[in-house]
């Protein structure tokens, strides 16, 4: 099976500060998913398909929110997927559901300028 997350870091629960350290070097992209959500699966193959044109003006991350739930709650995480746009450490986008291709590819842009 192709590794859907193959430009894409993992996240555990107790990397929290990891993220935000990151967010200060560039923008970072947090994708929280479950296993049971077919948007999730969805919205992670959106974004692979522009991981790539995108790995140098931002940092990709995941989690799998059932495995991470103190960094769920952190970001105070509602909703499955949610995307989350970090920069300086602090949230600049929440994204929650499965926006269009569009969409996504107009935020990606906006995002890495």
């Amino acid at each position: 099976m192709k590794n859907l997350y193959q430009n894409f870091q993992e996240l555990q629960d107790h990397e929290t500060e990891r993220i935000l350290q990151s967010s200060e070097e560039q923008t970072c992209l947090l994708l929280f998913v479950a296993e049971w959500s077919g948007t999730a699966h969805i919205l992670k193959h959106y974004l692979n398909g522009f991981s790539q044109e995108y790995q140098q003006d931002l940092a990709f991350f995941y989690t799998e929110e059932s495995k991470a739930p103190q960094l769920a709650q952190h970001f105070q995480v509602e909703q499955i997927p949610t995307l989350i746009f970090l920069n300086d450490r602090q949230e600049t986008k929440r994204i929650m559901g499965v926006p269009s291709k569009r969409r996504i590819a107009q935020l990606l842009q906006s995002a890495s300028y």
